[in-house]
């Protein structure tokens, strides 16, 4: 149960690096740290 509950966090994580990326290139603003400040 445990090394599911990993797996789901991780694929969660990508999930959000994904969208994230997403909307950065989406907004294309010239400070990448603004994606931080965002969520």
């Amino acid at each position: 149960m445990k090394i599911k509950k990993l797996i789901s966090i991780i694929l969660i994580g990508l999930l959000l690096l994904g969208l994230g990326s997403i909307c950065y290139a989406e907004e294309e603003d010239p400070d990448p740290w603004n994606v931080t400040y965002n969520m």
